[in-house]
């Protein structure tokens, strides 16, 4: 019962993967200086599936929930953003928000119908989005608080 407790900070794994993660970082970071452009499309394209992925799984893994809607206004927003960039010519770093207010003024109508077309229910979705918004910063702040919660249930 004498043991001394010892507490290892890292290991020699963890300290080998250290040193491969800021070499991969490095490549990274100077990759579009001896990379071609296709194999930065290429790049471009891998991190964009993974974060996806990534998205996806925290979406329906961690939450539980399944939902198949979304797909249609990331979709939309996704050509909205190389419509914009191509064909009128628009920077991508103004096209990006631009193509997001593009699938939120289709969002608008959309939700008039899946929710009713009576003319109160519109103005009271979007009434109710800070409220909504407000509730879930405080939700997400006591789960902060309280690290027993892993996962936001009720």
């Amino acid at each position: 019962m004498n043991e001394a407790v010892q507490i290892e900070r890292s290991t020699r794994i963890s300290r080998l993967f250290a040193a491969f993660g800021l070499l991969l970082l490095l490549f990274l970071i100077i990759a579009p200086f001896y990379l071609g452009r296709s194999e930065l499309y290429l790049l471009v394209e891998i991190f964009s599936y993974l974060a996806l992925a990534s998205l996806w799984n925290l979406l329906a893994g961690y939450t539980g929930l399944a939902s198949v809607g979304q797909q249609g206004f990331v979709g939309l927003g996704g050509y909205s953003l190389f419509a914009l960039t191509i064909f009128f010519r628009m920077p991508p770093i103004l096209a990006v928000p631009a193509a997001g207010i593009v699938a939120a003024l289709l969002a608008i109508p959309t939700a008039w119908i899946i929710f009713g077309s009576e003319a109160h229910t519109l103005p009271s979705v979007l009434g109710s989005l800070p409220r909504f918004i407000d509730w879930y910063l405080l939700r997400l702040a006591r789960w902060e608080l309280d690290p027993e919660r892993v996962f936001l249930r009720r």
